[in-house]
């Protein structure tokens, strides 16, 4: 009897011991640490939404462009926008707010997010929870969003029809897929790659241009579409700041834009201090602006092959890439001038390209 007592205590000290490894409790919640190679959240992640995101001083001094076409409602009409989407609309396709099908002339109004900047001004974040309610950070290949209106009446897109969009492939060769902002302020998976048309062009470039081709789409609703690549493997970086001058705000707005990819992540904090993730090995540009309009910026930095992801806690296994130390410093109001004056002094690239479409080449 004995040495079956003591067979069940080592047994059962064994799982406590074993549990006490595997996880572990922290400011984040409870995670499973049992495989050291790839952490894994044990629990469900919060959910937030991507648009309608606050910007500090340096970035909302700047709209994004609202560009407006007229159509006729009750014809199929097909419109190329200043940035290359081409949307071909239905006859009937709209609503009046009482329901009724709309008639007569409308507005096509359109956001076309193409660059780093206008990602920087869109207040929209690019984060995908998949079906396993995983954190996805998007690799991005473009973003639009789609509004009607007659006169100063909103008119909402009848259930039975859709809109087809032709949008400038900005990562030719790419696994891209497609998603839709749905009504929580979520993205959702609408398209594979693999699932819809891509046309690319024989000519890519002469001595004028960049050309490229289209990747096509349908709009359902009239809400945010964008183009791009899930990550679920990330790495993460650290980002320290100090105010030698004591003229920083309370709260700060970071910014980490790609420079030979399309990425942008964005985070506030109250902390002299912050975590953000990003994509290995690739290259990087960083900003700071505080809730007063100062502001600090990091040049182009490399990131590493190592694994890191921002919403899990520190630890051995949770790479960590420390940047250098930044300094506040009060912005150069003369640099809000205009846009170009804005993205050259703060050295933001920008996308240049041609569209060809697959009828008019």
């Amino acid at each position: 009897m004995k040495k079956i007592i003591l067979f069940f205590f080592i047994i059962n000290f064994h799982i406590i011991s074993q549990s006490a490894t595997n996880f572990k409790i922290t400011e984040f919640g409870v995670f499973n640490f049992a495989e050291r190679n790839q952490l894994k959240p044990n629990i469900e992640i919060k959910k937030e939404r991507m648009d309608n995101k606050t910007l500090a001083p340096c970035f909302s001094h700047f709209k994004l462009p609202r560009n407006g076409y007229k159509f006729q409602i009750n014809e199929t009409s097909t419109i190329v926008t200043k940035k290359g989407l081409r949307v071909t609309i239905p006859p009937g396709a709209f609503l009046y707010s009482n329901f009724a099908y709309a008639s007569g002339v409308g507005t096509l109004y359109v956001y076309e997010v193409t660059e780093p900047f206008e990602y920087m001004i869109a207040g929209v974040n690019h984060i995908y929870y998949d079906k396993q309610n995983r954190i996805n950070y998007l690799e991005l290949a473009g973003m639009f969003r789609i509004e009607v209106f007659q006169d100063n009446n909103r008119l909402r897109l009848a259930n039975e029809k859709k809109i087809q969009v032709e949008f400038p492939d900005l990562a030719p060769g790419k696994k891209v897929h497609y998603f839709m902002l749905d009504d929580t302020g979520n993205w959702t998976l609408k398209n594979e790659f693999g699932t819809y048309e891509i046309f690319k062009p024989q000519k890519t470039s002469d001595a004028n241009h960049k050309y490229t081709g289209t990747r096509k789409g349908t709009v359902e609703y009239l809400t945010w579409y964008a183009f791009g690549i899930p990550h679920l493997e990330t790495t993460s970086l650290k980002v320290e700041w100090e105010d030698p001058k004591k003229i920083a705000g309370r709260n700060f707005q970071v910014v980490v834009i790609g420079i030979d990819h399309i990425s942008y992540f964005m985070k506030w904090t109250d902390r002299t201090e912050i975590i953000l993730p990003a994509f290995q090995n690739k290259t990087y540009r960083l900003y700071l602006c505080d809730d007063l309009g100062n502001y600090s910026t990091l040049d182009e930095f490399t990131t590493t092959s190592k694994v890191g992801y921002d919403y899990l806690p520190d630890s051995s296994d949770n790479f960590r890439q420390v940047l250098p130390i930044l300094k506040i410093e009060k912005f150069p109001r003369e640099n809000l001038a205009s846009t170009e004056t804005f993205k050259s002094f703060m050295k933001i690239p920008s996308v240049n390209y041609q569209v060809l479409y697959k009828d008019l080449e």
